[in-house]
């Protein structure tokens, strides 16, 4: 009998989990609750959380409560939990769910992991009852956490509905059961590897110059086609199959050919498998599923890879045969082999396995039979056009725009005789035309619906709206704005993205119309190429809904605009694209070999879309050549050398001092207004023994609901127990920070009901500092309440009767006005170190900005105020500091005015000063490091090596350099315009005069001693106040290790921040920071928020004026404009190589004065400051637009309570997260 039995335990032995530990995650029964989630639990939205609600049900599966997620909005809605994991263990995964209100084609209920694209099995719909729902998992080979997720939709898969959770697992196991799906849970973020963006520029920038040389030579007019199609074919058919191309769309054109082969063309459709591509491509794939199937090829194989992406091959090399074959231009022989070899062509067949260059060969000819004006031929490709893919759509523009004008031309031309006869001699031709559209159309379907013709209008409706995304990856003006996957509903000023994608469609419909109109007036033949160029770089650039591949035909509509026309800014749109489409294609086919399908917007992203708008611009100037003379003459020949500064000076009178008076004066009552409380208790009780506790009474007809406390220095825990005869105690709650770097400030939590009047706080955790208690009952009134007993330690700081002395402090509501927020819990807790003689806890950068915070401190105490006083008392001084830069600079009082004007409405300037953080002192020292020196430029030659003359203003140059280097190490930076500003004047010296040894050696002197020895002096001494708390026996030692061990944090730093953004997009305004949310103590329809942005007419004006002057300056070698971009570049474009990985908006800080001054510089350079000008009015609109905005935006950038309709017409961009 136990033999028997034998087979049969192993059998269930392999079909069993064996479990090996208890349950690891936190709370899985959600029965305790915080005010918004349950505890260990949170809650993670892909973006819309306002469609997104978690509540807590009595319907549980077990225990009291289960928690109910729902999605009223297409979302990837979420739980999440943080656990910890041993690395490559076998873990199940479950919880009881119950679903209803999932649309049957979205994604349920399911298990997953953040950072990860494997999940469970989903479900949808229980009919009300509690169902198990189980995975199990395996971690990776180091992995050591996981953020485990119970999940309504998923990664690319958006949902709505209603989940309830309950009883949620997580245990390890030794085996799954036979035949179980295991998830990987190994984060595929990405993060890593990075794209290899330089070896892919320096790829396009040697096509491009190779293209360059071969249209100045006629090397390529003695090789034979032939040989060009035999070397473009062997290139493609080289890398063919060395590339699996896309992980998504390459394995389902497999499946799709041996289905086809397996089931027949007209069961194709029928059958259950996912298909969104109409019949025309199908019809190439058909016979390779032939192949594949007769010789059993799997995928991967070599020989698969190759028969997949072989009809895009051949696709490619008929587009540029035929293109040589019909024009007799000497220059399409090369412009046949740059399309041959062009990297982004080669890229999308050979490598991607794309079929973008069927459509396009098909599309092709199409544009050719109508330029013959061969109508009936031409309607037929266009028909096979759309059944091949439906982007087709977007030409047909073309066939609309030439049948309305033959409708309408005989009513409305002066030669109605002519037009009517024109009309009657057309007339067959368009309906055989019509006809042809019609039949070829449907004759590409009809072997594919034969059977099942119902399935044609839902394979089109389905085709027309998938993908509702601002943009699929397409290195277009959405992605720049960062819509990349975002749904059409999303809105862009306002405006959600399906009503922009229906105001773009008209006007490319009407721009189409006037290029097609111009066109038929001046030369008819160019008139499909060039609205067909129109209609692909701009309707890619602007619609929503476009995929990276989308602007693949706008190449060889660019080569043959520019064969038809000869007109040079098509050669540059060929090349732009080619750049754009290439580093496009390449960053999207890099990321899905990672299974990462919705990238953020990085570099060469942004780079590939910017190198797309500029295209699509100039096409403008191609199209209408008439436009380009008026362009030239803003950019005027190179003049004679020009002095470094404007030898013209316009003296500054009473007027502009009283204007810079009234400017600093309002933006002072503007700075201060709301700045903080000076209202915070001061006095604080810290024990240091655990033995410690005291006792609160409260009054016998009061109960509390609520306690408040403001929290101080240290870390530590108090228990809080109640009892009703002061001895038998019942545990309440706890008060807890664990954070050495928590902020200062009130905090409140639920406190429930007590059993009595009396309140026992014991010391649990010895360290953390209270300054006040207070208790509020059910209205939100405090409670009157005293200490009757306590007992603290010799040790302790204060004692407990301290915490109930300071009751008038206690805030009505919890705000930024009360509390510390951002960095200010590293920076203004330093400084109140510093105050009381603590060792400082903040050392990632120098001290001297802490030490200024503390003057602040040590005037109006530790309150929000005082530790926020410095820095906004430096953003006032700011002002006319900035006025005198300018007005060195630009030599007018007015252009200085305008500078001064623009920083007071600067917003980041007006935020970064009022948060108690080193970066207003950094930049104050910038503007004030750079007067002396220009002071010094300023003098005549002759006097430039006089010590009368160059004593003072480089001494102060090098005092103020130093500051600003003990502040923050992003004042080096402007070291390098200092050394400019100093060569510049030193070689102009020398060629003034005579220059004596005597007189040389002295000046080198004391430019050592400004330029290296007072600053490292100044440096050190900032590090005085720390050498004496530590008291540091070697102090030159210990300020080296301070260096070397700033430079290790910020060079490693690998921390991670959802508002975190590269250096490149922070002159493009996109991402700024959100530092403070005050949403937890207002109202759900009310914002209280302070968004670290910057003002965007003077950003963007900024940056436009930034490369405007960049290519006036190629002309006209201006030294001023040469000086201010340099001094722009020394600010900036350090971050660029910066081995700092984790860098902010606020960074940018630094470099917006000099964008201020390139922007007042390009005003004045286009003469807007002319009094007789016709253009005069601009400089004051612009100005006063920009204090609109700063009025209009002041709510978000000053904590100011509104309702949320108003901070949502705020938010511009989706990027600009504040609410």
């Amino acid at each position: 009998m136990r033999e028997r039995l034998l087979p049969f335990l192993l059998l269930v032995g392999t079909l069993l989990p064996v479990a090996a530990g208890e349950n690891l995650l936190r709370n899985p029964g959600f029965e305790e609750w915080s005010p918004s989630a349950p505890h260990g639990w949170h809650l993670h939205t892909w973006k819309h959380t306002d469609g997104v609600v978690l509540t807590r049900s009595e319907d549980a599966h077990s225990g009291r409560y289960a928690a109910v997620l729902t999605a009223t909005t297409l979302e990837d809605s979420k739980l999440v939990q943080k656990v910890k994991v041993e690395p490559n263990s076998l873990y199940r995964f479950s919880v009881w769910v119950k679903v209803e209100g999932v649309p049957s084609d979205m994604l349920g209920a399911n298990l997953s992991a953040l950072e990860t694209t494997e999940r469970s099995s989903d479900v949808k719909d229980t009919q009300g009852e509690w169902v198990l729902l189980e995975t199990y998992c395996r971690t990776g080979a180091t992995q050591r956490e996981v953020n485990l997720t119970l999940r309504l939709g998923g990664y690319g898969a958006l949902s709505t509905g209603t989940v309830w959770f309950d009883d949620a697992e997580f245990v390890e196991v030794e085996r799954a059961p036979a035949g179980a799906r295991i998830i990987g849970l190994a984060p595929t973020t990405p993060s890593t590897p990075r794209f290899p963006l330089g070896l892919h520029l320096l790829l396009i920038l040697a096509y491009l110059g190779l293209l360059a040389l071969l249209l100045r030579t006629p090397l390529l007019s003695r090789i034979p086609l032939p040989a060009l199609l035999l070397a473009a074919l062997l290139i493609r058919l080289a890398l063919a199959p060395l590339f699996p191309g896309h992980s998504s769309d390459m394995p389902t054109f497999y499946a799709w050919a041996t289905e086809l082969a397996r089931e027949g063309i007209p069961h194709f459709y029928a059958t259950a498998s996912f298909k969104d591509y109409p019949p025309g491509y199908l019809l190439l794939l058909y016979p390779v599923g032939l192949l594949i199937t007769l010789f059993r090829l799997p995928f991967g194989h070599p020989a698969t890879l190759l028969l997949l992406k072989l009809p895009s091959i051949l696709s490619d090399l008929l587009t540029g045969t035929i293109l040589l074959r019909t024009f007799s231009s000497p220059l399409a022989l090369p412009l046949t082999a740059a399309y041959f070899f062009n990297p982004s062509i080669i890229l999308n067949s050979a490598v991607y396995g794309q079929a973008d260059s069927v459509l396009t060969l098909v599309l092709l000819l199409f544009l050719l039979a109508f330029h013959r004006r061969s109508y009936i031929a031409s309607a037929a490709w266009l028909g096979l056009a759309l059944a091949i893919k439906p982007q087709a759509l977007l030409f047909a523009p073309i066939a609309l725009l030439f049948l309305l004008t033959w409708l309408i031309r005989p009513l409305t031309t002066r030669t109605r005789p002519e037009a009517l006869t024109t009309f009657r001699r057309l007339a067959p031709t368009m309906g055989l035309s019509l006809l042809s559209f019609a039949g070829t159309f449907l004759l590409v379907h009809f072997p594919f619906f034969i059977l099942h013709p119902q399935l044609a209008p839902a394979l089109y409706r389905r085709i027309l709206t998938s993908y509702p995304f601002g943009s699929v990856n397409a290195a277009n003006l959405w992605t720049l704005t960062g819509l990349n996957w975002k749904p059409l509903f999303t809105p862009f000023l306002g405006i959600p993205l399906s009503t922009w994608q229906t105001l773009i469609q008209l006007a490319l419909l009407g721009g189409a119309a006037l290029v097609y109109l111009r066109e038929e007036r001046h030369t008819p033949s160019t008139i499909p190429f060039l609205t067909a160029l129109f209609l692909a770089l701009w309707g890619f650039a602007l619609l929503p809904k476009m995929h990276e591949r989308y602007i693949y035909p706008a190449l060889i509509l660019s080569l043959l605009a520019f064969l038809t026309t000869t007109r040079t800014p098509f050669l540059w749109i060929f090349g732009l694209i080619t750049a754009s489409s290439y580093l496009n294609q390449a960053h999207v086919l890099f990321h899905a070999a990672l299974k990462q399908f919705q990238l953020p917007l990085e570099a060469p992203m942004a780079l590939a879309s910017l190198l797309t708008l500029i295209a699509a611009l100039l096409l403008i100037f191609g199209l209408f050549p008439s436009l380009i003379p008026p362009l030239r003459r803003l950019i005027p020949q190179r003049p004679a050398p020009s002095p470094l500064l404007p030898s013209h000076e316009e003296h500054t009178t009473p007027r502009h001092l009283i204007l810079l008076g009234l400017i600093t004066l309002a933006y002072t009552l503007i700075a201060f207004t709301n700045l903080g409380s000076l209202n915070t208790p001061t006095t604080f009780y810290k024990p240091r023994e655990r033995t410690e506790y005291f006792m609160v009474e409260l009054p016998p007809d009061r109960v509390p609901r609520t306690i408040l406390y403001y929290r101080g220095l240290g870390t530590g825990k108090y228990f809080i127990l109640s009892s009703p005869d002061r001895k038998s105690w019942k545990n309440l709650t706890v008060i807890e920070n664990t954070n050495p770097y928590a902020e200062f400030g009130w905090f409140s939590a639920p406190l429930p009901a007590p059993e009595g009047r009396y309140l026992l706080f014991r010391v649990h955790t010895p360290g953390l500092a209270l300054h006040e208690i207070a208790f509020l009952d059910r209205d939100g009134t405090p409670i009157p309440v005293k200490i009757p007993t306590y007992f603290s330690s010799a040790k302790s700081m204060g004692n407990p009767d301290l915490l109930v002395d300071e009751q008038g402090t206690i805030p009505e509501r919890i705000s930024y006005l009360t509390n510390m927020y951002f960095d200010e819990i590293y920076h203004a807790r330093t400084a109140y170190e510093y105050v009381l003689g603590l060792p400082p806890s903040e050392t990632t950068h120098p001290p001297l900005g802490k030490l200024i915070i503390s003057l602040g401190i040590l005037l109006f105490g530790m309150t929000p105020f005082g530790w926020r006083f410095a820095g906004t008392l430096i953003g006032v001084l700011m002002i006319p500091l900035f006025y005198l830069l300018a007005r060195t600079l630009l030599r007018r009082p007015c252009l200085a005015l305008l500078a001064a004007l623009l920083l007071s409405v600067e917003h980041l300037h007006f935020v970064q000063t009022r948060i108690a953080t080193i970066d207003s002192f950094a930049v104050f020292f910038i503007i004030l490091m750079y007067i002396p020196m220009l002071h010094y430029v300023l003098l005549p030659d002759e006097e430039a090596l006089s010590f009368r003359h160059f004593g003072l203003p480089l001494l102060l140059s090098g005092l103020f350099f130093g500051l600003g280097a003990a502040t923050k190490w992003t004042c080096v930076y402007a070291g390098g315009g200092l050394a400019v500003l100093y060569l510049w004047k030193l070689a102009r010296a020398a060629k003034a005069g005579e220059v004596t040894p005597r007189r040389l050696g002295l000046f080198l002197l004391w430019s050592a001693g400004s330029f290296l020895l007072l600053p490292a002096l100044t440096y050190g001494a900032s590090y005085i106040p720390n050498i004496r708390i530590l008291s540091i026996s070697s102090p030159i030692s210990y300020i080296l290790r301070e260096q070397v061990g700033m430079y290790r944090y910020h060079s490693e730093l690998t921390a991670t921040h959802p508002f975190s953004s590269p250096w490149w997009q922070w002159p493009l305004l996109i991402k700024p920071i959100w530092y403070y949310s005050g949403k937890s103590y207002l109202p759900s329809d009310v914002v209280s928020s302070i968004f670290a942005m910057g003002n965007p007419l003077i950003i963007w004006g900024g940056t436009a004026s930034l490369l405007w002057l960049l290519v006036r300056w190629v002309k006209t070698r201006s030294r001023l404009t040469g000086l201010l971009l340099l001094l722009y570049a020394f600010q900036y474009l350090p971050w660029a190589i910066s081995p700092r990985s984790l860098t902010f908006f606020y960074h940018y800080f630094a470099a917006i004065p000099f964008s201020i001054l390139l922007l007042v510089h390009a005003a004045e350079e286009l003469g807007l400051f002319h009094p007789q000008g016709k253009n005069r009015w601009i400089v004051p609109a612009f100005a006063a637009g920009c204090v609109v905005l700063f009025v209009l935006f002041y709510p978000i950038l000053s904590g100011l309570p509104v309702p949320r309709w108003y901070a949502t017409l705020l938010r511009w961009m989706p990027t600009w997260y504040f609410y």
